[in-house]
């Protein structure tokens, strides 16, 4: 793990190669996100390159229950996970619930 320049294109992100997760955020949910494609590159094998939509929307909605799990209140910030989740979800031509379930 990493600390990198803050910028406007990303808040942090996983690399795969060098099973390094770096973060340009001090934000919780930011670590969580990307400690999720992490443990999702463990159990599933390698990630596909790239903002692949299922990986972003099973990071993204890890990263709300892990919040949730160790008490942080991450309501100031829900609209932007659901905002998040729904434009991958859009990609697949799916609704946000049936995406996420």
């Amino acid at each position: 793990m990493k600390a990198i320049p803050g910028n406007y294109r990303y808040y942090g992100y996983y690399s795969s190669g060098r099973k390094e997760i770096a973060l340009a955020s001090p934000e919780e949910s930011v670590f969580f996100h990307e400690l999720a494609h992490a443990a999702h590159e463990r159990v599933n094998g390698n990630l596909k390159d790239g903002q692949d939509p299922l990986q972003e929307i099973v990071a993204e909605l890890s990263a709300t229950a892990l919040c949730r799990m160790v008490g942080m209140r991450h309501d100031n910030s829900l609209g932007n996970s659901y905002r998040y989740i729904r434009r991958y979800a859009s990609e697949l031509n799916l609704a946000v619930h049936i995406d996420c379930l």
